[in-house]
């Protein structure tokens, strides 16, 4: 059996293609090598690297909101990448296809049900993006993370299997760079590109987190901007920087850090749920159907974290870091409220109901 994965969220796809490895199934990676900066590799082809799988780069095209030469370009290459997606499936003639939504899943998912092979999809946010509301008519099964995504897909088809979640969250490694734990630590991450409006605003607030917090800070380093190269030269002691974190490293990071600070995308917010971990949220204002924002409020209404906007002044953001560090002890007893959100098994359930256990 071979199950060839696809689609914009790569670490649900992670933890299902770990799960499918250990049970000796055959997979393989659609995704992007290398991203539109020329020569540089993406995160999620180092992540699949890592693990020994097989990754098939696809430029496809997107719809983008805001129309400029990057978002023409885009549009010219949909046609072109139904294309490609079409001689991939053709080629590696897998099982089945599972689709984690995203520009990259949609022409895959469609070459699938041309050459009538079984289509699956994962839905990781509350409001389904356009990609996934289309797959949904022709796909097999339709995954879900959180049972109020229920209402947009066909019932008799649509299962609730929780978010994947990848073990590397649950694993403790010592770190090989030395960071200090004189000091209660605050973990900062904008995911994977980064965030450069959260990014600026650590920068005027560092000096007074670097009195009470050993600061770790995922920056990324996307152009124009270049964080990691501007934020790698400060010279302190307690401020650890990162443009990526890979997943050697990041279970010791949730695991030890008091607080943490990051946007509210579904994969991150599974994984402080997982870890009953106090955050202060930082949606992304454009995300589709205000997704992050619905994410945010959800563990805000619970009392398990903070919501700051971004476009608020920087003091208010270290004054939201104080107050859910102060009370971090009574944050966790909320996290309970939450528990029906964690589906420990998550990719088993996917996987499970693919290969029809």
């Amino acid at each position: 059996m071979k199950i060839l994965l696809t689609g914009g969220h790569i670490t649900p796809a992670l933890a299902v293609a770990d799960e499918c490895s250990a049970r000796g199934i055959e997979i393989a990676i659609v995704g992007r090598a290398h991203s539109y900066k020329v020569g540089s590799e993406t995160m999620e082809s180092k992540l699949i690297k890592s693990r020994n799988i097989k990754l098939i780069h696809l430029d496809a095209g997107r719809f983008s909101r805001n129309f400029s030469i990057q978002s023409l370009v885009h549009l010219l290459k949909i046609p072109t990448g139904f294309i490609n997606a079409l001689g991939i499936v053709k080629k590696e003639h897998p099982s089945s296809i599972l689709s984690f939504g995203g520009y990259l899943g949609l022409p895959i998912a469609v070459a699938g049900w041309i050459l009538r092979i079984p289509v699956y999809t994962h839905e990781q946010v509350m409001v389904p993006g356009v990609t996934n509301r289309i797959i949904s008519h022709f796909a097999k099964q339709i995954f879900i993370s959180f049972r109020e995504s229920a209402s947009y897909f066909p019932k008799h088809k649509t299962l609730f299997t929780g978010n994947p979640i990848r073990d590397a969250v649950f694993t403790v490694n010592t770190p090989k760079t030395t960071i200090p734990v004189d000091k209660p630590m605050i973990y900062i991450t904008g995911g994977s590109l980064g965030s450069h409006a959260l990014n600026l605003h650590i920068e005027t607030i560092l000096d007074k987190l670097l009195e009470k917090f050993v600061v770790v800070h995922q920056t990324g380093n996307t152009p124009p901007f270049h964080d990691f190269d501007r934020l790698s030269k400060l010279n302190h002691k307690n401020y650890i920087i990162y443009e990526n974190v890979l997943d050697h490293l990041v279970g010791y990071l949730f695991h030890t850090a008091s607080v943490v600070v990051c946007r509210s995308g579904a994969n991150t917010v599974f994984e402080l749920l997982a870890l009953h971990k106090p955050s202060v949220l930082v949606p992304l204002p454009y995300a589709g159907f205000d997704e992050q924002r619905k994410h945010a409020q959800l563990l805000e209404e619970h009392h398990v974290a903070e919501i700051f906007h971004q476009d608020s002044k920087s003091e208010e953001l270290y004054k939201k870091i104080m107050n859910v560090y102060k009370h971090r002890d009574e944050i966790e007893k909320y996290f309970r409220t939450l528990k029906s959100y964690v589906i420990p098994d998550g990719a088993k359930r996917i996987v499970d109901a693919i290969v029809h256990i």
